[in-house]
């Protein structure tokens, strides 16, 4: 700007007084920009908002002679909109309009003159940008949990449309489901309820079974906040079976039998967890035994586990009197299993015997 100043002037020895002419005093050059305070807390993110800048010299004096424009960077992140400026109309840019789109609590603007000259600069006071309004949600959660045991919290966040946390206006509901052994499944809570004006919420998930395929945990919304209605996400987990607890019975020996002939259908016995899940541990024994009958139990009796957790067995016969027999399979602090009933019937001629001798006559 510019001043025009009459200063008067007095003589010595009381001859009265005089002024001078008028004259101007300008601006000094170009030195930095003021910003007019921004509301420090009620910005929103990707919602416009102006800002006024002036062009100062050292003193604070507007420049009224600026008439450029400037770049307009962020302490953090970058701005959505509003850079470069148009130009200043006498030393002023009034109401210039920005976005941001990320949600910070700590934001300066930087003013800079666009023709690069990087000595000269202002920064703007600090203020806050929040979240959008509630547009969507994500589903983050562990990746596997044992079968039986309680997983760690699966965590349901809701977002802006800019990906910014984002709390909900109204306690917002969801439905929770899994894709796997639905009737062992168990949700805790069953659903999911996120207060108002928070924006994550927690469950835990359980379930027994291990499945054929990892378990698909989604999340559905049911009410509450109406910027979320529709929306539904979901995360993967893989149920893992436990430590072996016991046997069952995977193929069992053929019904019928011969009498120390080989079973034409040998047994397979596998490890399984408390939950009968099936577990896949090598080198544990697993030992046959007649269960029920007599006398004893011909073949290789002990089969290790293979890597699939079964134990094979190739050549188990019984011998001794036709009858009815089950076998019982054993493998230390494991519970046992036994087999179905095997009826032994007669075997192959071994000897010849004279039942009656021919006369000597």
């Amino acid at each position: 700007y510019q001043t025009v100043f009459s200063l008067p002037y007095e003589p010595p020895f009381g001859a009265g007084s005089v002024t001078s002419v008028s004259f101007e005093v300008v601006s000094a050059d170009l030195s930095g920009f003021s910003f007019a305070a921004i509301d420090p807390t009620n910005q929103i993110a990707g919602v416009e908002f102006p800002v006024t800048i002036t062009a100062v010299d050292s003193f604070s004096n507007t420049v009224t002679s600026f008439n450029e424009s400037v770049d307009l960077t962020l302490n953090t992140n970058s701005l959505a909109s509003g850079t470069p400026t148009g130009t200043f109309t006498g030393g002023v840019l009034s109401n210039h309009q920005v976005s941001i789109n990320v949600a910070n609590n700590d934001y300066q603007i930087t003013a800079m003159p666009t023709n690069g000259a990087t000595n000269i600069a202002g920064t703007s006071g600090s203020f806050r940008v929040g979240p959008a309004a509630a547009d969507r949600i994500g589903l983050t959660g562990p990746t596997n949990v044992v079968a039986g045991s309680t997983s760690s919290n699966f965590t349901l966040t809701v977002y802006d449309q800019f990906t910014n946390i984002a709390p909900v206006t109204n306690a917002t509901v969801f439905s929770l489901r899994t894709s796997q052994e639905t009737n062992s499944a168990t949700f805790s809570p069953t659903n999911l309820t996120i207060s108002n004006n928070a924006s994550s919420g927690t469950f835990t998930y359980r379930n027994t079974k291990v499945g054929t395929t990892n378990h698909v945990i989604t999340t559905t919304y049911v009410s509450g906040d109406a910027g979320l209605n529709g929306d539904t996400t979901n995360a993967t987990i893989a149920v893992l079976p436990g430590s072996a607890a016991g046997l069952v019975m995977e193929t069992p020996p053929a019904p019928t039998a011969a009498a120390g002939l080989m079973f034409t259908q040998q047994p397979v016995v596998r490890l399984v967890d408390e939950f009968t899940n099936i577990v896949s541990q090598s080198n544990v024994l697993v030992n046959a035994a007649i269960a029920t009958g007599a006398p004893a139990l011909e073949g290789v009796a002990s089969i290790a586990t293979t890597g699939n957790g079964t134990a094979t067995f190739t050549n188990l016969a019984i011998g001794g009197v036709p009858g009815i027999r089950t076998l019982n399979f054993t493998s230390t602090g494991l519970v046992s299993v036994n087999s179905s009933n095997i009826d032994v019937g007669v075997g192959p001629a071994a000897i010849i015997s004279m039942v009656q001798e021919p006369s000597q006559t």
